[in-house]
């Protein structure tokens, strides 16, 4: 690992390594390792957007604990977004587009695996949102990777424009932006303690347990470089993610899990029915549980609990 690690109370541990020309915040569990050299099996995971992997942690963690350590579990970060530390220092945004926009971030992805993880270790892959996106990405372009299954949550890969969420953003996409500029403008005079309160506020119907670590990733979300990374990646997304990829989800087929949420205004129901229609033998299932699309913000035990049943049922 390079560059100061940092330890929870929990079994998470964070680090930063540089993916790709740029410092990331990885996420592991446990005992967990990303070296070469290792061969147990791995769990990965790629976020949404906002790429801030604290929000992950408490459902990364169930799944490690499901296993009692016998499978390595970590998620990594999207570049840019995280709040470095001072001996470190990424190439600006502004002049190096191709490192934090849509494919920039697939190509990290793929980095941190080509650089980290051998072709024959036992690999899961999973993508909550956009991250589902980039799974899909990962198993085109990294065909010899021993993976044994793909997880995609509340899944983000195709007509985004056209999602219920997405329409009201291109209608309003002058406010949007002016919003956007407004917003980061007030993120810059604002104090930090009167962030803290207002986002305690905004939380508080969360658990205890949950809320400190909610709010530590929101405060990050909020710094205003992040949030603008943040937005001008949303658009790269609403421009790019158009049609599925019907020719690497087929090849991928017997591997691929689907999790649809119920009701999901980025990924609608309709969108799981094409999918049944197109792939009727796909492994695609409808949220029973009434899950958010940003689940990891009520409720992580469900979902934890899904993957790691079909986990368990392709290990040896």
């Amino acid at each position: 690992m390079e560059a100061g690690q940092v330890a929870t109370k929990s079994k998470a541990h964070y680090d930063y390594i540089i993916v790709n020309d740029v410092p990331t915040k990885l996420l592991t569990i446990g005992k967990t390792s990303i070296s070469a050299r290792s061969q147990e099996p791995l769990f990965i995971f790629f976020p949404g957007n906002p790429g801030i992997i604290e929000y992950y942690e408490e459902f990364l963690q169930e799944i490690y604990d499901n296993f009692e350590g016998k499978l390595h579990v970590c998620g990594l970060a999207h570049a840019g977004h995280d709040v470095l530390p001072r001996n470190l220092r990424a190439p600006p945004p502004n002049e190096n587009w191709h490192l934090y926009g849509l494919q920039g971030q697939v190509a990290h992805k793929v980095d941190f695996v080509k650089t980290h993880i051998s072709n024959d270790r036992p690999v899961f892959l999973a993508g909550h949102s956009i991250g589902a996106y980039m799974v899909l990405q990962m198993l085109k372009q990294r065909k010899e990777l021993n993976v044994k299954r793909s997880f995609l949550l509340f899944p983000v890969f195709e007509r985004l424009a056209q999602t219920p969420n997405a329409k009201a953003l291109v209608l309003s996409s002058l406010l949007l932006k002016l919003a956007t500029w407004l917003l980061v403008a007030l993120l810059f005079v604002l104090p930090e303690f009167v962030k803290a309160a207002l986002i305690e506020w905004h939380f508080k119907d969360i658990q205890p347990s949950m809320r400190n670590r909610i709010k530590k990733a929101t405060l990050t979300l909020f710094t205003p470089a992040i949030f603008k990374l943040m937005v001008n990646m949303a658009e790269d997304e609403l421009d790019q993610v158009k049609q599925r990829d019907e020719g690497t989800i087929r090849d991928n087929l017997k591997r691929l899990t689907f999790y649809y949420g119920s009701e999901d205004n980025w990924c609608p129901i309709e969108y799981f029915r094409d999918m049944r229609r197109a792939f009727p033998d796909a492994d695609l299932n409808l949220c029973e549980h009434n899950l958010k699309h940003a689940f990891t913000l009520h409720s992580t035990c469900e979902m934890s609990a899904f993957v790691s049943g079909r986990v368990k049922d392709s290990l040896p």
